[in-house]
């Protein structure tokens, strides 16, 4: 297949893309980042598309498997600061021995339900997804 026939695609399709774009990133210029990731993930993976599929199928599929993976680098890394943040206030201020909880366990069990939303969101229909963000 060509480069014209993979552009062609793109504009046919890039609605697809936009909307992937709005429910994974909140401001524009992460919605950009994120648009040109799955932009460049759908031509790494285009030699590969054999067209058992509908083109917009494979692109919408490429585009939120980025998203997906996207997030759950955002999460873990937020999570990763966030529990980094939690120990170094607890070195700063330091509870008596007995009255201190280690959130190791509860920072992953919350980051493992996290990174649930974006499989969630895929089994919520449109419609109501659209609902939720009007």
């Amino acid at each position: 297949m060509s480069e014209r026939e993979f552009l062609t695609i793109i504009k046919d399709n890039q609605g697809i893309i936009h909307k992937i774009c709005r429910i994974y990133r909140n401001s524009t210029e992460d919605r950009e980042d994120l648009f040109q990731e799955v932009i460049f993930q759908l031509w790494r993976s285009y030699p590969s598309f054999s067209g058992g599929s509908k083109s917009s199928t494979w692109l919408y599929r490429v585009a939120l498997n980025t998203a997906m993976a996207s997030f759950r680098k955002t999460l873990l890394s937020f999570v990763r600061f966030a529990y980094e943040e939690k120990k170094s206030s607890q070195d700063r201020h330091r509870m008596p021995v007995d009255t201190q909880f280690d959130g190791t366990n509860l920072s992953l069990f919350y980051a493992h339900i996290l990174i649930q939303i974006p499989v969630i969101l895929t089994i919520i229909p449109d419609y109501e997804l659209s609902r939720l963000y009007q």
